[in-house]
């Protein structure tokens, strides 16, 4: 019951933020609305492949950090956004970035194998088993969040593990160094995040020849500047319920085992277009035209200023926008931030016009892996989700 309670409270938040009093949506409320688009993206790949129940939905709240609470008797993510992420004009806060990765522990914690019904989690841990990682074994502390790592890793993209060395260097953690049990090393997670994006290989090949090592090399070059001469690969680590200290490297190379196995689990998952991810390759001659946004603000001048100009990483977060945000001329977004009236005529039109968008979120979606049930009707899952941000009214 205590647990009933919290989430009921949660609940209350989540409509309070969304309308004022006069029913208007507040700015708080299109900051959770574009949470809401962005979560239900790089949650139905999970959907679609049947990893989770088709009547899963998400609910996002502000709070002070980023996180996902799990509901478990009911088909539903509870993820609180922190208030520093609420919009201020139109660049997207870096902190939806994480969304894939607190949707990845609902799914470790809640997908099903649809061929045998067992839980996914189990699956990974008895194959992990007969590849040699047994019971007791230190890395098996680390398991989940290399999970959510390889989710997001997949949905996102290398803008995912862009976003991470940002969060690291803007606010140096005080364990940074340091094995806290159920958390990778932050100061070695960097390098174990472009070791995922190295082995998602679908059919047609690597999807990221090049990124990877643009990746290692701007987070290698940031730790030079704060303690230079330092090799983390081969500086020693202590990690908890081992006696020997292992170099960065053998802790490295160590998550082998756990991302191989774990993507093997999701590969259903791995998209087969490698324009699907929120961000793909960089290349030396693209341009990192962010006039393009039109966004001269403090946000962007933060991401240009954090990346090493040689490494073209800055491109991935202009990816991002361009790929997975909602744009200006995004019918939804339009709705809502300008604050039209909608009675049930309009949406129906709307609702017709949306589905045959050029590029519209609903073939974003669509792109995405796996395959629809033949049962599914088309646009129950469009119309559940507007009914929850409150596009379609009770009629």
């Amino acid at each position: 019951m205590n647990q009933v309670s919290f989430d009921l409270n949660i609940f209350q938040h989540a409509i309070n933020q969304r309308q004022n009093y006069d029913g208007q949506m507040t700015q708080q409320g299109k900051s959770l609305f574009v949470a809401d688009r962005l979560a239900t993206m790089a949650l139905q790949p999970a959907i679609d492949t049947g990893f989770l129940e088709l009547s899963t939905t998400i609910i996002s709240y502000l709070d002070k950090s980023i996180r996902a609470r799990l509901v478990p008797y009911y088909d539903v993510i509870l993820i609180s956004i922190a208030f520093a992420s609420m919009q201020q004009g139109s660049f997207p806060s870096r902190d939806f970035l994480a969304i894939p990765h607190e949707i990845g522990h609902h799914l470790f914690w809640n997908g099903i194998m649809p061929d045998t019904q067992e839980y996914m989690r189990t699956t990974i841990r008895r194959k992990l088993k007969q590849a040699g990682v047994k019971s007791g074994d230190w890395r098996l502390r680390w398991l989940e969040e290399i999970f959510a790592d390889v989710y997001a890793l997949i949905i996102g993209g290398p803008v995912v593990a862009m976003d991470f060395q940002d969060m690291l260097d803007d606010d140096v953690p005080t364990h940074f160094r340091e094995d806290t049990d159920k958390h990778p090393i932050p100061e070695l997670r960097p390098l174990i995040q472009t070791r995922i994006l190295r082995n998602i290989k679908p059919e047609s090949g690597c999807f990221y020849l090049d990124t990877p090592d643009r990746l290692d090399k701007n987070w290698k070059q940031w730790l030079q500047s704060q303690a230079p001469g330092r090799d983390i690969l081969t500086e020693t680590f202590k990690i908890k319920g081992k006696r020997a200290k292992l170099s960065g490297l053998e802790i490295v190379t160590s998550m082998d085992v756990l991302i191989t196995t774990i993507l093997g689990v999701l590969s259903p998952i791995i998209p087969k277009d490698r324009n699907t991810p929120w961000s793909a390759d960089v290349m030396d001659d693209e341009d990192i035209d962010f006039y393009d946004c039109r966004y001269d603000d403090e946000e962007v001048r933060s991401i240009i200023e954090n990346i090493h100009p040689d490494n073209h990483l800055a491109h991935l977060y202009l990816q991002f926008y361009k790929n997975a945000y909602p744009q200006d001329d995004d019918e939804v977004m339009s709705l809502f931030f300008e604050e039209q009236e909608h009675d049930m005529e309009s949406v129906d039109r709307f609702f017709r016009k949306f589905l045959l968008r050029k590029n519209s979120f609903h073939e974003r979606i669509e792109r995405l892996p796996g395959n629809l049930p033949k049962t599914y009707p088309r646009e129950t899952g469009l119309k559940c989700f507007y009914s929850k941000v409150g596009l379609m009214k009770d009629h």
